[in-house]
């Protein structure tokens, strides 16, 4: 701001309700001075912090209350701007007044029923003035007089109690906070962690278990029972805390922590090798490379099959990966023999036909890599979060790659020599425009 680098909130990593006088005493003034005494609360608001939040920083707030969301409107991007007026409005709104909504309530009666509509009006807006999101109004209801009302119509309707909905990321982080696990700092990490190791997947922004995190969930919480206690964490931060407060050693809590720990490790590992063999099941198929029977396994991305003759014969497959191939027209680079299309856990791939080379490669999709000199083609891929992506066959060498479908076809405009299909249309990566 004017030349100068300028930080507008306070320290973003924490989730105290704290909150310095001189922060408030300045924030009264200024909603005093922008609006009037009336729209002021009328004492300051302090707020107290829960047992388990780290309250060695303020709440988060602005450093400047003055400076208000339209004045930085000209100076942050909307990513930015929409973060700081979140902050802003969340702050000053603590020190207004409360709104004041008067509520009307009807009652229709119908023989031995009564029916009820509620309907409702601001008197005073009060910190909606800042915020006028936060306060949701029932709507209204006409000047009615008793025995006016006249019976139109009548809708029955047959509803049925639906399920818990899966855990968004907001609401996961939600529930941690409200059972003291984590901190602000480390709720992102655990959920990236979550994901980095496959326990959960995202599906229309829903979090799902998949079947390792059941396994892995299972078997963790029959081993270290006292470790996944929900309540577990809460008293190991808390511990923390005593500890950075001086009220108790840190050799006290690690031996409290330890002793537990221990008897638990060695007691997994006691039963290990028999948790081992109850994963393990024996199938009706044949490897198909030396004719053993094939076992279903757990491993770190799911169920597998592997030979029982391991380690002498090493052949292994997804459980989930179709057993029916295609003979595409492609050749295995490493043997010359045919490529046989399949279906995996990641999608779509080539593999080999001679189970001995067990050489696999991406789909190509019939179109070569646009960049000058290169002799790669476009291949099908899938990112780690499994999203389809095409990429250039000779990558590191090439790392050409977009997201949309390629086309084979040359853009009419820039020349350019590949299309993509988008929802609305093909268009061209290069010039943007879209092609008829």
């Amino acid at each position: 701001i004017n030349g100068e680098t300028t930080g507008l909130i306070t320290y973003m990593r924490t989730d105290s309700v704290r909150i310095e006088p001189a922060a408030i005493a300045d924030c009264r003034s200024f909603v005093e001075q922008k609006w009037s005494t009336r729209e002021l609360s009328p004492k300051p608001r302090r707020y107290r912090a829960s047992g388990g939040a780290q309250d060695a920083h303020e709440a988060i707030r602005p450093t400047d209350v003055r400076r208000t969301p339209e004045e930085m409107a000209g100076i942050l991007d909307d990513r930015h701007l929409k973060l700081y007026s979140l902050v802003w409005k969340r702050f000053v709104a603590t020190q207004m007044a409360d709104a004041i909504v008067a509520e009307t309530e009807v009652l229709v009666s119908s023989g031995e029923l009564v029916f009820r509509a509620t309907g409702q009006k601001v008197v005073s807006r009060g910190f909606s003035l800042v915020d006028p999101a936060q306060l949701k109004i029932v709507g209204k209801i006409p000047e009615l007089a008793e025995g006016v009302v006249e019976f139109l119509d009548v809708t029955a309707e047959q509803k049925f109690t639906k399920p818990l909905s899966r855990y968004s990321e907001a609401a996961l982080v939600s529930e941690m906070k409200k059972k003291a696990i984590g901190r602000p700092s480390t709720y992102v990490s655990i959920i990236s962690t979550l994901k980095k190791r496959t326990y959960v997947e995202a599906r229309e922004k829903k979090l799902f278990p998949t079947e390792v995190g059941m396994v892995t969930a299972d078997l963790l919480v029959k081993l270290f029972p006292h470790l996944f206690d929900v309540g577990f964490t809460a008293t190991l931060e808390e511990l923390l805390d005593l500890v950075a407060s001086g009220k108790t050693s840190y050799k006290e809590a690690v031996k409290q922590l330890y002793t537990p720990l221990a008897a638990s490790l060695e007691e997994a590992m006691r039963r290990l090798p028999e948790i081992k063999a109850s994963m393990v099941k024996e199938t009706a198929e044949k490897c198909p490379l030396c004719g053993k029977v094939l076992l279903e396994k757990m491993g770190k991305y799911g169920k597998f099959l592997a030979c029982s003759g391991f380690p002498s014969c090493r052949y292994t497959r997804p459980v989930n990966e179709d057993s029916s191939s295609t003979v595409s027209d492609v050749k295995c680079a490493k043997c010359g023999k045919d490529m046989l299309l399949r279906n995996g856990r990641y999608g779509r791939y080539l593999a080999c036909s001679d189970p001995a080379c067990g050489h696999t490669q991406p789909v190509p999709v019939g179109v070569k890599c646009p960049v000058p000199d290169c002799t790669g083609e476009l291949v099908e891929r899938r990112s780690r979060r499994g999203k389809v992506f095409y990429s250039c066959s000779r990558y590191p060498d090439c790392d050409y790659a977009m997201w949309n479908k390629p086309v084979a076809r040359e853009c009419p405009r820039c020349g350019f020599p590949l299309l993509e299909e988008r929802k609305k249309g093909v268009f061209c990566p290069r010039c943007k425009k879209k092609i008829d």
